[in-house]
């Protein structure tokens, strides 16, 4: 946002203001007074018209931040793209992170089956998801950073009971996928798909906070739909297919993360949807290239209520 301020005057004279330069020509009959009184004219700006002081443009003014909603729960979120095969987001990062076995066996099975990875861990990272981060484990990122290690991160204030959307990769042109529901397979295919979390957070005691990660895909051409909320209205919006059966939940503690990811590098499941696919990197000539990736969204409780965040 740019700050705004100050006044110029152009040097295009109005038909007037030749009008009383001619006047002043006929008036002194001579030159070197136009001159001078043209010069004073313009060093005194707008002063000639207006004797009501000092001119001086208006200092700059920027506005003030933008302080979030009391008791707001802080989530900070990274979407993480690697290379197909990439051991930092294999064997070495989850060998070290709490797979949740404390979660419903059900839930667990139920994303097992089509193709999520989740995990959990605590206040202080381990060493393999430093290094994806940048060595910043406080999720201060710069630009230049994002682009070299293909971050991308957020920072969200959420008010208790609200939700946020996290989108977990770019739009698929066109994709085929199964989801297993109700026991059965179905195959699925949509155009112009893309793949997003609704993130529902309620606050609980001493600064804890319960986070419910619903899977939905976009998809489809946009256009007004109606849109039930607190009250009917109308959104401009592609279809949304929800994934009720593939929700969970998790409650975390200030500064743990949740991860998640895909259980194998491709597949045809909706995890892999989600998470796998075509990236694109920059080679050392400065061309782009198409690459096969794979993707970690990690999403971590930064505070509740408290804004003196890091």
């Amino acid at each position: 946002m740019l700050p705004w301020g100050g006044s110029f005057v152009t040097g295009v004279f109005p038909d007037w203001t030749a009008m009383a330069v001619s006047s002043l020509v006929r008036s002194v009959g001579s030159l070197r007074w136009l001159i001078l009184a043209v010069g004073v004219w313009g060093c005194a700006g707008c002063e000639v018209f207006d004797m009501t002081g000092d001119v001086r443009p208006a200092a700059a003014k920027k506005l003030p931040g933008i302080k979030p909603p009391l008791n707001a729960i802080c989530l900070d979120v990274v979407l993480v793209e690697r290379p197909r095969g990439d051991s930092l987001v294999g064997a070495q990062l989850w060998n070290r992170v709490d797979q949740v076995q404390s979660l419903d066996p059900d839930v667990r099975e139920e994303l097992r089956r089509n193709g999520f990875r989740l995990g959990v861990v605590g206040t202080n990272p381990p060493r393999v998801l430093q290094q994806l981060l940048g060595e910043q484990p406080d999720f201060a990122y710069d630009e230049a950073s994002e682009k070299a290690k293909q971050l991308g991160g957020h920072r969200f204030f959420v008010a208790s009971g609200g939700n946020v959307k996290i989108i977990s990769g770019p739009v698929h042109d066109e994709c085929e996928f199964e989801v297993a529901r109700e026991g059965e397979s179905q195959t699925m295919q949509y155009q112009d798909a893309e793949c997003r979390f609704r993130v529902t957070v309620e606050q609980q005691e001493n600064g804890w906070a319960k986070m419910t990660f619903i899977p939905q895909v976009f998809h489809g051409p946009s256009q007004l739909r109606y849109v039930a909320d607190q009250e009917w209205r109308f959104e401009d919006s592609q279809r949304v297919e929800t994934f009720f059966d593939q929700r969970f939940a998790l409650i975390l503690g200030p500064g743990e993360t949740v991860i998640l990811a895909a259980d194998a590098p491709e597949g045809r499941r909706l995890g892999h949807l989600f998470f796998t696919g075509q990236g694109i990197r920059a080679s050392q000539d400065g061309e782009f290239e198409a690459m096969p990736v794979e993707r970690l969204l990690i999403v971590r409780l930064t505070g509740t209520g408290d804004h003196n965040l890091p």
